[in-house]
């Protein structure tokens, strides 16, 4: 697989395990994380990986950008903030949010980024800690065909099971609903 330059947002326990595999695989990392402490902890853990400065920054410096959020209001923010990652990240570029966010936040954070012309995939996570920790997480995505094949190698690195559920926001619905059950 192909060197990508990824973009990390959210390093908090399952971020910066995920975040680890994606390095271990050659990719090159800069990560972001309110806070600073954290993404320093997990700069020195990871060989290669940067930090950015800003939202913007990691949008700038990445093809593809993963957010590992507590939830989706912080996930449009990191989006939507006029220092954030739509205002960096270039068309053509795909942000994968394994965030457990809310539907209608997702649709809406998407459909920002879509109007630069910018792909979004969701892409919930199930196995927690342990899973990150062993790449052995379950994805359940929402987002066009195309954006999910570009996703899938990065995908396969951090867990082991992808299930395409639909556009985008069927992950975190699925995801919903699993909570529910």
């Amino acid at each position: 697989m192909k060197s990508r330059r990824i973009g990390f947002v959210g390093i908090g326990v399952m971020g910066s395990a995920m975040a680890r595999h994606l390095a271990a695989a050659g990719h090159t990392l800069t990560l972001y994380d309110l806070d600073s402490a954290a993404a320093r902890k997990a700069a020195r853990r990871i060989a290669g990986a940067s930090i950015a400065r800003s939202l913007k920054e990691a949008g700038e410096t990445s093809d593809i950008v993963i957010t590992m959020l507590p939830n989706g209001e912080a996930v449009r923010a990191c989006v939507e903030a006029g220092d954030g990652l739509a205002a960096g990240m270039k068309p053509g570029t795909l942000l994968i949010d394994c965030s457990s966010a809310e539907p209608w936040l997702t649709r809406a954070a998407a459909k920002v980024l879509a109007a630069r012309k910018i792909d979004m995939i969701d892409a919930p996570v199930s196995g927690a800690q342990e899973g990150a920790e062993t790449a052995t997480l379950v994805f359940m995505c929402g987002g066009s065909d195309g954006a999910l094949k570009r996703a899938k190698p990065i995908l396969k690195l951090m867990g082991r099971h992808i299930f395409h559920l639909g556009p985008v926001g069927a992950g975190v619905d699925a995801q919903a609903l699993l909570v529910v059950v």
